[in-house]
């Protein structure tokens, strides 16, 4: 692939098969069984601080239908 497209691959975590790819040296998810994928991720490839974040994520994600996943795989659960 070029460099301008992110390779694609299947992953599995806590027997959670998911679409992975990086962007920007970020990795960004998408679950097989229901396409959800994790907002968290897509701001930090967008590039917003965490404060951004949580604001966005409260006003924007919160008030809808979602799943909050605490804890999880280390890789995914960085503090920046």
């Amino acid at each position: 692939m070029s460099s301008t497209t992110p390779d694609l691959y299947i992953a599995t975590y806590s027997q959670v098969d998911v679409y992975e790819s990086e962007i920007n040296d970020i990795p960004l998810m998408r679950r097989c069984s229901d396409d959800w994928v994790n907002a968290t991720q897509i701001l930090k490839i967008a590039g917003f601080g965490k404060a951004q974040r949580t604001r966005i994520l409260e006003k924007e994600v919160h008030p809808n239908i979602h799943q909050k996943i605490q804890g999880g795989y280390g890789r995914f659960q960085e503090k920046n």
